[in-house]
């Protein structure tokens, strides 16, 4: 009984108040109920105006809170599916310049097939080779599609160097920047002759039959067809940088830049047939081109 009364105490103290007003009230005369209902009605608005006005505040307060944080949930889902969309639009503005990339590709190669009176057959880029001291390609051809050992490989704007190896579906490409490659070539402006060499980078040397040959940053190099391998009047690139000797002027080292990067080529074509050597073009106009 105790704990019954220690737990409910305060519910049965509110109902013997209630019970002992009830009392006073039945006792008070007829006439006088009235007045002191008002008068306790009158006490018990004053005491709980108060409590109603903050409730109705709450409540308004609560109400503002909670579409608050439905505008909040309902931001956060147009968010999301913004950024959705915006993922979206970014990979197709990528997918968008690499068709336009492949498209620029495509139709200087086109150009290139055009403009040399050669049989060629193109080929796409697969791999590199394995081995990080020379510097190779892996086309999708090999024998069963005709290629051979020795055939001179093209990119969209010059040479790229030629094949080495042979299997039945694939075909290695030496390139001209390797270090064991070697190109007969000719500077356009002054027509003096040399050789060019990879030097194991994106560049290549020239290494000039005279010393005091006249040669200068932007020149045009192309093959010449001496040694058999590489067609004439084909681009090779320009010349990039030239260290000179202080005193006599002499080119001691010259750099080319190719004018094919290995590092970006995705299509080639493989020269299988090339005609005889005065069909060949001229080398295109002289150009200068910036130094880098």
């Amino acid at each position: 009984m105790y704990a019954f009364f220690r737990r409910y105490w305060g519910r049965l103290l509110t109902l013997v108040v209630m019970a002992v007003l009830l009392f006073i009230l039945w006792l008070v005369p007829h006439t006088q109920r009235q007045i002191l209902a008002d008068m306790t009605f009158k006490k018990v608005q004053v005491i709980y105006r108060p409590v109603g006005t903050f409730i109705s505040k709450a409540q308004s307060w609560l109400l503002y809170q909670g579409e608050y944080i439905l505008r909040q949930y309902t931001l956060n889902d147009q968010v999301v599916d913004l950024q959705k969309e915006n993922a979206i639009l970014r990979r197709q503005k990528i997918e968008s310049k690499d068709r336009d990339h492949e498209l620029d590709r495509l139709r200087k190669l086109l150009e290139m097939k055009q403009r040399v009176p050669i049989k060629t057959e193109a080929s796409e880029v697969i791999g590199l080779s394995p081995s990080s001291y020379y510097l190779t390609l892996i086309i999708d051809k090999g024998s069963e599609d005709g290629m051979r050992k020795g055939m001179v490989v093209l990119g969209q704007d010059g040479i790229l160097g030629r094949i080495i190896s042979v299997s039945p579906r694939t075909s290695k490409i030496l390139l001209i920047t390797d270090q064991r490659s070697a190109v007969s070539v000719t500077v356009q402006r002054t027509g003096a002759r040399s050789i060019l060499e990879g030097m194991g980078t994106t560049r290549c040397k020239l290494t000039m039959e005279t010393p005091d040959a006249q040669i200068k940053t932007g020149d045009r190099i192309y093959t010449n067809g001496m040694g058999g391998v590489f067609p004439p009047n084909l681009y090779v690139g320009h010349v990039s940088y030239i260290k000179r000797d202080k005193r006599s002027g002499w080119a001691l080292s010259v750099q080319v830049k190719p004018a094919v990067d290995c590092h970006l080529v995705r299509e080639v074509l493989i020269v299988t047939q090339p005609q005889n050597r005065e069909s060949w073009p001229d080398p295109e106009p002289d150009v200068e081109e910036a130094t880098e």
